[in-house]
This record gives C-alpha cells, structure tokens and sequence, in this order.
C-alpha cells in the first residue's frame, strides 16, 4: 500500500462548486484539523484478495485483474459496518487493521476533495488543474482520464456498448489498471473516472444546513441517527467521489459529490487513508 502525506492541518482552503446553483455543493470555507496519508491508487484487486482471501469483480479480465482497482463493493462490504461504527474484525477493513495495527479507514469527503484538488481551491477542475469551465467541459484533451473518456470525448451512457463488461475492458475503455494515466500535481492517480470511490459521508443534498460540522470537514453523521447501521438522513446512502469508468467528465471534478445507489455497487471502489494524530 503506497501512501503519501497530504500536509492539511490548519489549512484554510475552500471546498466546493463556486458555481453550484442547487446549493448541494456550495463554495464553503474548511480547515482540516490533522495531516493524513491517502492511497497513490486505488485499493486493488490483488490488495483485496491478499487482505481478505477473496475478491469481487463484475468485470472479466481473464487473467490481467491484479492490478485494477477494486468494485463490486458497497461500503458495508468492505466496512463490515457503517460510520459512525467501526469496522468489524471480519471485514477487509478489520482485517487490514489487525495485519498492519494502524487504523485505515476511508476518508470523509474533505479529505478526499482537498487531496483530489491538491492546491487547486475554489475552482471547477480535475485532477491536473485544469479549470472546468462552462462551455468546455468536453474538452479532455486537457485532462488524461481512465475510464471511457482517455483520449476522446464525449461516448456516454446509451450507446451499444454503454452496459456490456466486455465493452469497458481495456486501458482505455473500462477500468484503468492503476497508475496508467497522467496524477495529480501532488502525486495521486486515478482521482477521476476510473471507479466512484466511496466516503464515509452519509449523502444530504444540502451539505452545509446538515452537518453542523462542515468547517472541520468531519464526516456528515450525527452517530446517534445512524449509529444503528440502518437510518440516516440521507436514506442510507454515501458520498461518492471521482465519478467513474461511466461517467460524463463535467461531474468528475474534484468538486462534485454523488450518493451510492446500493445495488449498482459495481461503480464503486475504495482510496484508503491513515490519520495522523
């Protein structure tokens, strides 16, 4: 597991969409209490298996997986439990922790949007810089992504292919292996468009009127509404990041948020992170 320190603590930074119109990402001021190391890639295949003896694909890769990220995971698979409780021994989480003794976790939607920007605040941008701007946001020429839209523009839910594994597979129509494009200026890669990765955030569509906490970046739940795993207030679903391998570009930036939707867990994948205390 490669990691790298993301120097956040006391940082004022803004998170958000200074263009939101629906005020579910708003442009909002966030100061990270603590530092914290986050995955260079995404969890991998071959991690899970070796973490957890087994492993979950919808894809086929016949015989090249090991180092494509991991999906077909909903978060209480690979929790055991969901935030505010711990993970379970059993779980990959529980196990990881056990093998390792330090406490990785998923990271809190702040956590993932101030290393996805990775100095780029207050803009709508990917994961080298470049400004999604209105009018532009076909232009991928800027921006090297995995997934469906390396090297093209524009192929999108709805054509032939759109729902076929075999149509996906490949470097640069389906699940990158990672670390085959461009990282962010802060060494991180596959931020965008290779599998949604989840947070621990239950989803709210107005961020900032529901979790009191917003400013430190703490992870949208009360505990007490959702510390029984079934309720929340957002339905039970999370925050996903990064869109993924299906997704349209203009909702890939670092800015934007989206919920899981339970059964379409094979959109979703993990990026781990270890608090600094």
């Amino acid at each position: 597991l490669v990691c790298r320190r993301i120097c956040a603590k006391g940082v004022t930074w803004y998170m958000g969409d200074p263009e939101d119109k629906s005020k579910t990402a708003p442009k909002h001021e966030v100061t990270l209490p603590k530092d914290y190391f986050i995955g260079v890639f995404e969890l991998t295949q071959a991690q899970m298996f070796n973490i957890s003896g087994w492993r979950s694909s919808f894809f086929s890769y016949e015989g090249d997986w090991a180092m494509r990220p991991v999906e077909n995971y909903k978060l209480t698979d690979f929790r055991g439990a969901l935030y505010p409780l711990s993970p379970t021994d059993a779980s990959p989480l529980g196990k990881l922790r056990q093998v390792t003794g330090l406490d990785f976790e998923i990271p809190s939607e702040a956590q993932w949007e101030f290393a996805g920007r990775s100095g780029h605040y207050g803009v709508r941008e990917w994961n080298n810089g470049a400004v999604c701007a209105s009018g532009d946001v076909w232009n991928m020429a800027k921006c090297k992504l995995p997934g469906r839209f390396a090297g093209n523009s524009g192929v999108g839910m709805g054509q032939a292919d759109s729902y076929s594994p075999d149509g996906y597979l490949g470097a640069t129509n389906g699940t990158a292996i990672v670390g085959s494009y461009e990282p962010s200026s802060w060494g991180l890669y596959d931020m965008h468009c290779n599998v949604g990765e989840c947070c621990l955030d239950w989803y709210v569509d107005d961020l900032l009127s529901t979790n009191p906490n917003w400013a430190t970046g703490a992870p949208n739940c009360d505990g007490q509404t959702c510390a029984d795993g079934k309720t929340s207030p957002a339905q039970n679903s999370h925050v996903v990041r990064g869109s993924d391998y299906g997704g349209y570009p203009e909702v890939a930036g670092s800015h934007c948020r989206a919920k899981d939707y339970g059964a379409a867990k094979k959109w979703y994948g993990f990026r781990l992170v270890l608090p600094i205390e």
